[in-house]
């Protein structure tokens, strides 16, 4: 997996209603915390998940490296991407 660096997301316009830069800084806001979780989740947490994580799954079941314990190294790795892809999917598709 190619490592996320920005390319095909932009900015969402703002509507007509939002014209006080209080409002246009809120927005701003949000959408840097968006972008930021974005690149966190695709450029960290994805590539610890699949690539490290999953990677010793499959070896273990296969019988080898039986004395890592993938839960203590990796702690809560596929519970940070779920939160992570929920937020994204529920700011970016409303």
């Amino acid at each position: 997996m190619a490592p996320y660096r920005g390319n095909g997301i932009t900015r969402r316009p703002l509507s007509d209603g939002a014209s006080s830069d209080q409002e246009m800084k809120r927005r701003e806001a949000l959408w840097e915390l968006c972008h930021s979780e974005i690149v966190y989740t695709l450029d960290h947490l994805l590539v610890l998940k699949e690539v490290f994580f999953d990677t010793l799954r499959n070896i273990q079941q296969m019988g080898h490296l039986q004395n890592i314990d993938p839960h203590t190294l990796f702690c809560n790795v596929e519970e940070l991407v779920k939160v992570s892809r929920k937020l994204i999917v529920n700011n970016i598709t409303k």
